[in-house]
C-alpha cells in the first residue's frame, strides 16, 4: 500500500480515491483490495476512505481480515517468543521505539519496562501477529547482531528490514506468511485463477506477490529487484497516480 497506493507523503490522492470508488461501482465483478505492512488499526482509515467491501491483508500477510464479517485469518507468534524478545538485553538495549502488534491492538514498547509491555499483551487476550522495532541507523552493527539473535529462536521467525532516514525498522512475523499468502487466500476463497489476479507493488516485500502466475506490475518508483520479478514495469510512479492509470489501461476507461 505505502509507495504503491499511497504517495510518498503517505496519503492517497483525491484522484485515486475518486477513481477507485467509481471503479468498484462500475466493475462489481472485479474485487479491489490491498496488502500492507500496516496493522489493521492503521489501515482502517484508508479501507473506509476507499469504500472497500471485503478482505484486506495486514502486516505483509501476517493476517487477513474482513471487517464486514469480522472474519480473521491469522498467523501468529508465540507468547514464548515475545518473552524471549522482551527479556533478552540485546533486543531492547538500543531500541528507539517499537510496537507489539496483535490482531486487535498495537502495544507500544518501552525498553525500560519490558514487564509492563508483556503484562499489557497478556491482559489484551489477543493474538500476537508481529513486532516492529526501530533502531538508529548508526547502530547498524548492533542491529545485525540483534537479527542474528532473533533468528536463533526455534521456530525461527521472519525478519524484514526497512530503511528510513536515520532509522532501521525490523518487522518480525511468522516465517510461514508473506504477501503471497493473501494472493493464495483470495484465489482459493473466490475461486479465481492466478492468471486473473493483477498485483501492484514497489518494494521488496511485494516480490512474493509476483508468484504463482499472477499478472504483476511494478510502479516506476519500485526497487530494481521487484522490477526484475514483475510481469510489467509501469512508466508511472505512485506520485503520478500510477496504480489507477494502469487499471485504466488494463480494464479500459470507466
Amino acid at each position: 500500500m505505502d509507495g504503491t497506493l499511497c504517495t510518498t507523503q503517505g496519503d492517497i490522492s483525491k484522484e485515486t480515491v475518486d477513481y477507485l470508488k467509481m471503479f468498484q461501482e462500475k466493475r462489481p465483478d472485479v474485487l479491489f483490495t490491498f496488502s500492507t505492512g500496516r496493522a489493521w488499526n492503521d489501515s482502517k482509515p484508508i479501507y473506509d476512505q476507499l469504500g472497500l467491501k471485503s478482505y484486506i491483508s495486514c502486516l505483509n500477510g501476517g493476517y487477513i481480515y474482513n471487517p464486514k464479517t469480522n472474519h480473521l485469518v491469522s498467523s501468529c507468534l508465540s507468547e514464548k517468543f515475545l518473552k524471549y524478545l522482551l527479556f533478552s538485553p540485546f533486543v531492547l538495549s538500543c531500541l528507539q521505539s517499537g510496537d507489539i502488534l496483535t490482531n486487535t491492538m498495537r502495544i507500544p514498547l518501552d525498553s525500560e519496562y519490558p514487564n509492563k509491555c508483556f503484562d499489557a499483551f497478556k491482559t489484551s487476550n489477543s493474538v500476537l501477529v508481529g513486532v516492529k522495532l526501530f533502531y538508529k541507523e548508526s547502530d547498524k552493527e548492533k542491529v545485525r547482531e540483534i537479527i542474528r539473535n532473533i533468528k536463533k529462536f526455534d521456530p525461527e521467525p521472519k525478519v524484514s528490514i526497512f530503511y528510513y532516514p536515520g532509522l532501521i525498522n525490523l518487522e518480525i512475523q511468522s516465517k510461514q506468511e508473506d504477501k503471497f499468502s493473501f494472493v493464495e487466500f483470495a484465489a482459493n476463497f473466490f475461486g479465481v485463477p492466478y492468471s486473473n489476479i493483477l498485483t501492484f507493488g514497489d518494494n521488496h516485500n511485494d516480490i512474493p506477490m509476483t508468484r504463482g502466475g499472477v499478472r504483476s506490475c511494478a510502479l516506476a518508483n519500485s526497487l530494481f529487484l521487484l522490477g526484475q520479478e514483475a510481469s510489467y514495469i509501469s512508466k508511472y510512479s505512485n506520485d503520478e497516480d500510477g496504480l489507477i492509470k494502469e487499471l485504466d489501461l488494463f480494464f479500459g476507461p470507466l
